[in-house]
């Protein structure tokens, strides 16, 4: 459709172009080592991912898939870079829909052309990712930002672009002068 390139992934179409050429397939691990890959859309936002590092245990239809991960990020529309780490168990289903189980992640990020030099993000979580709604689920949700420890159940829309959040969030009592100092202006 030119919006995305995954959407011709789901299940009906994979089937319909595959058939049964395939009855097993053993996957040991996969690496990814300092790759790169760029994404362009439509409209001219980009997407550009170096330094890439996947690294994965056996792949075992029907079971959750260990994947480590890291890479430097940067986005033209809205203008941001991050440095992101994590580590998950990935489960796949027979859609656009996987959930990532006991999700660590943690980013430094930049807004060039703004009054922030770098924030850094941690976040623990369970989530469910669905592609097709460009959304993600997260429950058991514990975060740290700008000095602030959150936590809560909440669904963000918007994924691939100005994510918004939905959902009750807990802020832990905290001191502002922390919060302003944590911000690097």
């Amino acid at each position: 459709t030119g919006e995305n390139n995954w959407s011709d992934l789901s299940s009906d179409n994979a089937n319909r172009d595959m058939g049964n050429r395939f009855t097993s397939i053993t996957i040991s691990s996969i690496e990814l080592v300092d790759s790169n890959i760029s994404w362009k859309n439509h409209t001219g936002k980009t997407f550009d991912v170096s330094s890439l590092n996947l690294i994965t245990e056996q792949v075992i239809p029907g079971q959750p898939l260990p994947v480590d991960f890291k890479a430097n990020i940067k986005s033209n529309q809205p203008n941001w870079q991050a440095a992101v780490a994590a580590k998950t168990k990935l489960n796949f289903g027979d859609s656009m829909i996987f959930s990532a189980d006991q999700l660590k992640l943690a980013a430094n990020m930049l807004f060039p052309n703004t009054d922030f030099k770098k924030i850094a993000f941690s976040l623990n979580a369970n989530s469910t990712v669905n592609l097709d709604t460009e959304s993600l689920e997260l429950k058991q949700t514990k975060a740290k930002l700008l000095g602030l420890d959150l936590s809560g159940e909440f669904k963000v829309n918007n994924i691939f672009s100005i994510p918004t959040i939905e959902g009750p969030l807990t802020v832990a009592p905290f001191k502002a002068a922390t919060v302003y100092s944590s911000l690097n202006m």
